[in-house]
């Protein structure tokens, strides 16, 4: 199972590195423009690809889960952010759009919430291997198309904190339904550890730790870019 822990490994990478490169632009912004109105607005048109396919992954979500959805937006805004170097340890964090819902029971909350962090790695796969099949436009445009589109499904794909707020309510759940399990001498790790993958979801887990390094590799070089620019400016 060396694969599935690269592949969670991999995704946490990518978790931490798509947050740094969402300040560090949004800093880059406000280095050019000094003011935080016209930083928003720069963020907001960099970035409205990715917030879409978020917004439309939890919109989608609620849908099929028959979940009333009460308000929905995808234009991205700033909550709290301080740019006072007095106050540098509290800046805030950004709230790329959102969708407000019902209220509903833990599991389809958080099955709403990992929405966008579904179809955001459906997408970049299906992107990835299906891109030397595209012949519609020269090669170097084509990749830089994809490049584009990759980052802006990457660093949007995760879900927020609120998104996942019931995430430990449902921890809380499937640590008691193990409990429950035990009680009743139920061996589920003796069942799961006899589990066998079959050889083409092995070669596709293969496939996905590859793919992943493609953002993970984006977000560094942006980073690396975009710092170079912070410190130059």
């Amino acid at each position: 199972m060396i694969y599935l822990f690269l592949f969670f490994l991999e995704l946490s990478i990518l978790y931490y590195l798509s947050r740094r490169v969402i300040k560090v632009v949004y800093k880059l912004f406000y280095k050019l423009t000094r003011r935080e109105t016209c930083s928003k607005y720069l963020f907001s048109i960099v970035f409205l690809p990715g917030t879409f396919i978020h917004e439309i992954s939890h919109l989608l979500a609620a849908i099929l889960l028959l979940v009333p959805v009460e308000k929905f937006g995808f234009l991205p805004r700033l909550v709290g952010y301080n740019t006072s170097k007095k106050n540098s340890r509290n800046r805030g964090d950004f709230v790329l759009g959102n969708v407000v819902i019902a209220k509903i029971d833990p599991v389809r909350r958080f099955l709403i919430g990992i929405a966008p962090l579904i179809l955001g790695l459906g997408l970049i796969f299906i992107l990835i291997y299906s891109t030397s099949m595209i012949r519609i436009i020269d090669a170097r445009w084509r990749y830089i198309f994809l490049g584009f589109l990759i980052f802006q499904i990457a660093n949007s794909m995760f879900s927020s904190r609120k998104d996942l707020n019931w995430l430990f309510i449902l921890f809380i759940l499937l640590l008691l339904l193990v409990f429950l399990l035990t009680f009743l001498r139920i061996n589920l790790f003796a069942t799961i550890s006899n589990f066998k993958l079959n050889q083409n979801y092995l070669e596709l887990l293969k496939k996905a730790n590859i793919f992943l390094f493609v953002p993970i590799f984006m977000d560094l070089v942006v980073l690396i870019l975009v710092g170079w620019l912070i410190g130059y400016l």
